[in-house]
């Protein structure tokens, strides 16, 4: 049994992934939660030309009284996560419908289950590992790629266009890596847009493929971008 997945849990298993839920859990929820799963995992495959080969775990807490104790933290009624990536395993959280109804509505569970989906493919494509409370300290990417290249999948999964913010000349990578790593911090979802900015714009010059497979030299790419842009600008 994987951490964070309570022992009385079951599994509900696919080629592609495996659900853990309590036994209890209403047969109408592991049928809203499992199509979600299954429909994004194929099209993340297909628009990163992708297959994982860590084994893909998901588990639906029951209560939200089970994610608090298997995660050992306040957790809202409606947050869903990835807590582990080892060499061989991935796991993403998420909480039952009987938790709170919006775990239940399909549009936002269909982009933010392709959110943490992203994260783990990010991860196992740049040999990281997770545990939750290490402070990222094994992953091989940074904050800005993962959280801006996973909000660009799940608007693309999702159809939803995605808000165009103004990315700065000089972005100081530093900071806004620990703004979007300050989960209490208002100035979070600014950071957001602008990282997802960043990451669409590289896609826009690049294609999605080439850089998610070259994310571990993310930053050489970004520079070589910007200073394309430039002379682009220059000659203008």
């Amino acid at each position: 049994m994987l951490n964070y997945i309570p022992r009385n849990y079951v599994c509900k298993l696919n080629k592609d992934f495996m659900l853990w839920h309590d036994k209890q859990e209403e047969y109408q929820h592991i049928e809203t939660i499992y199509p979600v799963i299954q429909k994004v995992i194929i099209k993340i495959e297909s628009l990163l030309e992708f297959t994982p080969e860590r084994e893909l775990h998901f588990c639906m807490y029951s209560s939200n009284k089970d994610a608090q104790n298997q995660l050992n933290r306040p957790i809202n009624r409606t947050m869903l996560m990835a807590p582990l990536s080892s060499p061989d395993k991935s796991l993403i959280v998420l909480q039952s419908p009987a938790v709170d109804q919006w775990n239940g509505d399909i549009n936002r569970m269909n982009r933010h289950i392709a959110h943490e989906v992203c994260h783990q493919f990010i991860n196992e494509k740049s040999s990281s590992q997770k545990s939750l409370g290490d402070n990222n300290a094994n992953l091989n990417t940074p904050p800005w790629f993962n959280e801006g290249l996973a909000e660009v999948i799940s608007h693309k999964v999702a159809n939803i266009p995605i808000k165009r913010f103004d990315i700065p000349g000089d972005v100081d990578f530093e900071l806004l890596d620990e703004d979007l790593e300050n989960l209490f911090a208002d100035i979070r979802t600014h950071a957001f847009g602008i990282a997802t900015s960043i990451v669409n714009h590289l896609i826009q010059f690049h294609g999605v493929k080439y850089i998610f497979d070259n994310c571990m030299q993310i930053k050489k790419i970004y520079n070589k971008t910007n200073a394309a842009d430039a002379k682009s600008r220059a000659a203008d």
